[in-house]
């Protein structure tokens, strides 16, 4: 066998090594055994798992001054962590860091304060700690206290061991079960999502389905189109690239329940547009569902009844017709609830959730909001100050001004 290069360590060295490293440091280590290099000593002391009180100063972002101005204004453009390290010669890890860091305090949040060697004080341990209990997001303990993805996690698994050693439940999912962006996707879930996208759903539509959010619906798409493009396969309706070239029929989803409301509707003469309104569902669909209704009418000897189109609305009418009308978001979910506790129930909860919705407090922006839609003004309130001599009752004055 070969002989080794340096000679192996003794009993006698281990004992100096424990001794001078634990007290001084490697500057001591190397003083008491000048014959081992530093990387000798600093191996060894690695594998006795020993710790110095010595503490190298935390390094600096690489992203300052003018750098970091301009990569802030290029995250909130939108541009992606890993292009604005690309632009400015750093890597993606270190670009993210600094840019969370430094809006943390833009955002008016109070960013963690770190010793010297950077790691984080007690007192924002413990905050950090609270969030976890909590069940807060990754990303939001990110942005409320400026430190990196690394750092949550680090400190959410020695948590986890804690608890798990002292026989006390474990911390909550991030974000109490929250499937947000970002959190991973069981298989089974993952499989009913590439199943749903193989019969031509687009992202929007499998992700209510499954409850799996937009984004992660997107990147199992683009990893599904990049496995079928291999195969020389592509998804239906789309090219090699997964772009939709075609769009498929989408009123087999709707529940017969709100196809016979919508068809009740068209009886009684009510333009399509405002049944799909009504109804939740999109234009395109109620179209297609007009057509097909009326093909049956026809069939039967039949006729569907010309719609009734009113002709300008009273400013009364006007106003009952927008509260009745529903944006998008609320379309969404109106077809979702629907979907999930039928046609009766989920209106019923959605009627609930807009009432709720309604009477909940607004905010200053909101306010402002309603003020300069119309929906709502501004009155002047009028502090009494004196007497009025016409707001009197039988010659006694009861009011001032």
């Amino acid at each position: 066998m070969p002989a080794h290069r340096n000679p192996r360590w003794t009993a006698a060295e281990v004992a100096i090594l424990r001794e001078s490293y634990v007290d001084g440091g490697m500057p001591a280590a190397h003083q008491a055994l000048p014959h081992r290099s530093i990387y000798a000593l600093r191996v060894k002391a690695a594998k006795l798992n020993l710790r110095s009180p010595l503490r190298a100063p935390a390094r600096k972002h690489m992203l300052r001054g003018e750098a970091l101005a301009q990569a802030i204004a290029l995250r909130e453009q939108g541009v992606p962590f890993s292009r604005i390290a690309a632009q400015f010669g750093v890597c993606e890890v270190a670009a993210s860091n600094a840019i969370t860091a430094a809006l943390c305090a833009a955002r008016g949040h109070r960013p963690a304060e770190r010793d010297r060697a950077g790691k984080l004080m007690p007192a924002e341990v413990e905050r950090l700690r609270y969030m976890l209990k909590k069940g807060v997001k990754h990303i939001e303990i990110q942005q409320r206290m400026g430190i990196s993805a690394s750092t949550v996690s680090h400190y959410r698994r020695s948590y986890n061991a804690e608890l798990e050693a002292r026989g006390k439940a474990l911390l909550p999912p991030p974000g109490n079960g929250e499937r947000y962006s970002g959190v991973p996707v069981d298989p089974k879930d993952r499989k009913q999502v590439e199943a749903l996208l193989m019969t031509g759903l687009g992202s929007i539509k499998v992700s209510d389905q499954t409850g799996v959010s937009k984004t992660t619906v997107v990147g199992i798409r683009r990893a599904l189109v990049k496995r079928l493009k291999v195969r020389g396969e592509v998804l239906p309706g789309c090219d090699s690239n997964g772009r939709r070239i075609k769009l498929i029929a989408q009123s087999g989803s709707i529940p017969e329940s709100t196809k016979e409301r919508f068809r009740a509707l068209l009886l009684k003469r009510m333009p399509v547009l405002r049944a799909t309104t009504l109804c939740g569902i999109s234009a395109c669909s109620g179209y297609r569902l007009r057509n097909a209704f009326r093909d049956e009418l026809v069939a039967r000897g039949e006729q569907l009844p010309t719609p009734r189109r009113p002709g300008k609305l009273t400013p009364q009418a006007r106003a009952i017709r927008s509260t009745e009308a529903l944006s998008r978001e609320e379309r969404r979910r109106l077809r979702a609830l629907v979907h999930a506790h039928g046609e009766e129930e989920g209106r019923r909860a959605f009627q609930r959730e807009r009432q709720a919705a309604s009477m909940a407090p607004k905010s200053f922006e909101e306010q402002l909001a309603r003020v300069a839609s119309g929906a709502a003004g501004i009155t002047r309130n009028v502090r009494i100050t004196r007497t009025a001599p016409d707001m009197t009752l039988g010659g006694i004055a009861s009011g001032a001004l």
